[in-house]
């Protein structure tokens, strides 16, 4: 008999995490997200979202678990849809649609029209479901799922609401010059400044400011996906867990003449393997295998382009892109593994210098509610 269970203390939380270790631990493929981190991203939230609240579930059949997702909800009427995250399920239909009832009737009870996801809680959380070449590993920083998921999400009544790509880019060695007077020109006719942190803590304070400004854009490489407001504390919080994993010179922001953030990418080392073998828990050998990954050494996760959007189309996206390639090719990094993205907001007119290489397609799914005044 199926039974629901709902998050409530440690222990259950505990489990609500490893789950997809279990899943997926024959598969190698799969990389475990660090627990330590989802542990404190799942227990700090709470207290910080501005419109949100969210409800985290383990599924059971009689004793044995067999699923788990998390609803991320409004706590006010002005925002009509319910989103699910961290959604992971065994390979059957019954137990797959028992967790979509749940979400539908979850979100009838509050009068809301659709269920959307999977979506994170920020624009850098994992999003969308895999759809294609499930032989392919993933990044770090990316879902990874059986193929059963699209098809079960699909017989419920899903719709696959926005597509998403996710791409390597192969970096040549050869650096064009022009490339370089582009950016000198573009600078200096916006009057903008080039920054890459000096320290960490400077980093983290450029994540911070990053936040804020994705608050105000919610546009760029996130248009038109689903993206949680967040407050001063838990961009401060986010930005604690970003800066501690990336090298300060793999981040740059563009800046105005008032200081003001208009831009911002960076990139993080790949961690996927370093992780593999200790399901994501950190000891003593999995400290080494990640202080050799840290070095970023040929391949890093692109963690997302944000312009402000007095700023879009004028070139600061590829500025940015090409003051940190240069940065890349001088540590002997030759891959980027981006976030998924929407394949019609990835400009790939900046990207003068990178080999394209398609990897995965992902998607959003919804489901619009019918109720009986319909």
């Amino acid at each position: 008999m199926l039974k629901l269970v709902t998050v409530s203390n440690n222990k259950e939380l505990n489990k609500f995490i490893q789950y997809p270790n279990k899943l997926y631990a024959s598969d190698s493929l799969y990389s475990p997200a660090v627990f330590s981190e989802e542990h404190n991203l799942l227990t700090s939230s709470k207290y910080y979202y501005i419109n949100y609240d969210y409800t985290f579930y383990l599924v059971y059949n009689d004793k044995k678990l067999v699923g788990r997702f998390g609803l991320i909800y409004p706590k006010s009427e002005v925002n009509k849809d319910l989103f699910f995250t961290r959604f992971d399920t065994v390979n059957d239909i019954e137990v797959s649609n028992f967790i979509f009832n749940h979400m539908v009737d979850f979100a009838k009870e509050r009068k809301l029209k659709r269920v959307v996801g999977p979506i994170g809680f920020t624009g850098y959380d994992r999003r969308g479901i895999l759809c294609d070449n499930f032989d392919k590993p993933t990044a770090y920083q990316n879902n990874y799922n059986y193929e059963y998921y699209c098809d079960y999400l699909s017989k419920f009544g899903f719709d696959k609401h926005k597509k998403l790509k996710t791409y390597f880019l192969e970096l040549t060695d050869t650096l064009d010059p022009r490339l370089d007077k582009m950016e000198s020109f573009i600078l200096n006719k916006y009057k903008l400044r080039l920054e890459v942190p000096d320290s960490p803590s400077k980093g983290e304070e450029m994540y911070r400011q990053a936040f804020m400004l994705l608050n105000k854009v919610n546009f760029s490489f996130e248009q038109s996906i689903y993206y949680h407001e967040i407050d001063e504390k838990m961009a401060k919080l986010y930005a604690m867990y970003l800066s501690s994993s990336i090298k300060p010179e793999y981040i740059v922001g563009a800046y105005d003449e008032n200081n003001n953030l208009v831009g911002f990418t960076s990139f993080v080392p790949d961690i996927s393997q370093a992780m593999k073998k200790s399901n994501g828990h950190i000891g003593l050998f999995t400290s080494l295998r990640l202080a050799d990954a840290m070095k970023g050494k040929g391949l890093v996760d692109m963690m997302g382009m944000i312009v402000d959007r007095e700023y879009q189309n004028c070139g600061i996206d590829g500025v940015l892109f090409n003051h940190l390639r240069k940065t890349l090719l001088n540590n002997d990094v030759h891959m980027i593994y981006t976030h998924p993205v929407l394949e019609a907001s990835f400009n790939r007119n900046i990207l003068n210098g990178y080999e394209f290489i398609e990897q995965h397609e992902y998607a959003v799914y919804s489901i619009k509610l019918k109720y009986d005044e319909d």
